[in-house]
C-alpha cells in the first residue's frame, strides 16, 4: 500500500545524498545523512553534520533550512516525499528510569556536560561544551 502521507522534504538526491529523520529510543530526533557523504563531507560539516565513531552523518538538530542547504549544494530543491521514506525510528525502549541528580555522577556535573541520553548499549552518553561525547558506564553483554 502506498504511503498517502507525503511531506516537503529537502532532496539531495543530485548529490547522491538522501537525509532522514532518525527518532532514537530517547525521544530525540536527528538528521542523518547517507549516501556519498564523503564526497561532501566538508560542505556537510559545515551544516553542522558530524561523523560519529560508527560511520553515521549526524545532524543534532532536526532542521535545516533550505537556504542554509543552497549555499553548499545548489541542485538542492523541497520535494514531497513518502513520510515513511525519509523518516525513521530506532528501535528500543528508552531507560526504565531516567537519570536524575542522584544518579548520575558529580564528576560530569563538574566539567559542565550535558547528560544526552543512554545508549543501547545502556551507557549514559554525555557531551561537553565543546561537543565532545564520552560515555560511562560497562556496555551490556561486556565481559569484566
Amino acid at each position: 500500500m502506498a504511503n498517502k502521507d507525503p511531506i516537503p522534504w529537502i532532496d539531495l538526491s543530485p548529490y547522491g545524498i538522501h537525509l532522514h529523520a532518525l527518532r532514537l529510543p530517547s525521544g530525540r530526533a536527528t538528521l542523518v545523512a547517507a549516501g556519498n557523504t564523503a564526497a561532501y563531507g566538508a560542505a556537510l560539516a559545515t551544516l553542522g553534520f558530524r561523523r560519529t565513531r560508527q560511520g553515521h552523518v549526524v545532524h543534532l538538530e532536526p532542521a535545516l533550512t533550505l537556504r542554509e542547504v543552497r549555499l553548499h549544494f545548489p541542485k538542492a530543491t523541497v520535494q514531497e516525499m513518502a513520510r515513511d521514506a525519509v523518516i525513521r525510528i530506532v528501535p528500543g525502549a528508552p531507560p526504565a528510569t531516567p537519570p536524575t541528580l542522584a544518579t548520575v555522577n558529580t564528576d560530569h556535573w563538574i566539567h559542565n556536560t550535558t547528560l544526552l541520553g543512554v545508549n543501547r548499549r545502556g551507557q549514559r552518553v554525555y557531551q561537553d561544551g565543546a561537543e565532545n561525547r564520552y560515555l560511562d558506564g560497562p556496555s551490556v553483554g561486556d565481559s569484566t
